[in-house]
């Protein structure tokens, strides 16, 4: 990757983390939440490493009783605390469930899945782009894409914990 693109994409890391997502957490928590959590959700886990909690925003995609995340190897961390099966709360449009979710390595899935969101969400299109991957990339792209992408799959099939609501 040339300088010029690694900076680009060390900004947008930047913007993201130190901006936009701080602005995300506050709408996602509040009860204006509902336009955004159509594509948004947060999830809360602690560090494998620090034990530390941790809360982010992500954009999703939802198949079945799955929710499906991309992002990039290089440049961001959380993924990597899911390598291996792990704990995770994830509030979802308006509700918390705990659950797990596992990181997918595999290239040949990734490149599956990459292929299946460009063509079905112009969102995830320009959402990619900004992350160095074309619009409407070749196979090549594709591939090479893929080998830069981590799909983090998150079941929320599991224990939903109830919302908190006064009662009279």
């Amino acid at each position: 990757m040339s300088n010029q693109k690694t900076g680009l994409l060390h900004h947008i890391i930047w913007f993201e983390t130190k901006i936009f997502n701080p602005i995300i957490k506050k709408i996602l928590t509040s009860k204006l939440h509902w336009p955004l959590s159509k594509k948004f959700m947060l999830i809360t886990y602690k560090g494998h490493k620090t034990g530390e909690k941790y809360t982010t925003p992500l954009y999703y995609r939802e198949k079945t009783n799955t929710l499906f995340v991309l992002t990039m190897k290089d440049g961001v961390k959380w993924w990597r605390n899911f390598k291996k099966q792990h704990p995770v709360t994830i509030q979802y449009k308006g509700k918390k469930i705990k659950t797990t979710a596992k990181a997918e390595k595999n290239p040949e899935t990734i490149e599956k899945y990459l292929k299946e969101m460009i063509t079905q969400s112009n969102t995830w299109k320009i959402f990619l782009k900004l992350y160095g991957i074309p619009i409407n990339p070749n196979k090549k792209q594709l591939k090479q894409a893929s080998k830069k992408t981590i799909l983090v799959k998150f079941k929320k099939h599991q224990k939903q914990t109830k919302k908190l609501r006064k009662q009279n």
